[in-house]
């Protein structure tokens, strides 16, 4: 059946091979054997050891942007109290 409109990466079979992209990775000397050995502590293969803690360095990234932005904002209001103090001291 021909399909119009679509390509033909559209219309490919995803298997579980296609769904993921290989990729070579260099390590340090030693990395391999404690991911390896991470992985199998949580229940994953290397692997996925490497994928979820990939993963999770984004989760990070943004955790750090919000506090980074909640900082800021706290900042402001600590600097806005404090002129508002130092004017109920100067008024008393």
């Amino acid at each position: 059946m021909v399909s119009f409109g679509q390509s033909a990466e559209d219309r490919r079979v995803v298997t579980p091979e296609s769904k993921y992209e290989k990729f070579n990775l260099r390590m340090p000397h030693g990395m391999r054997a404690r991911l390896a050995k991470a992985g199998e502590k949580n229940g994953r293969s290397m692997n996925g050891e490497i994928v979820a803690r990939l993963d999770s360095s984004f989760d990070t990234a943004q955790s750090q942007e919000e506090l980074i932005k909640t900082i800021q904002c706290l900042r402001a209001a600590v600097e806005s109290l404090t002129i508002e103090l130092s004017a109920f001291r100067e008024r008393r």
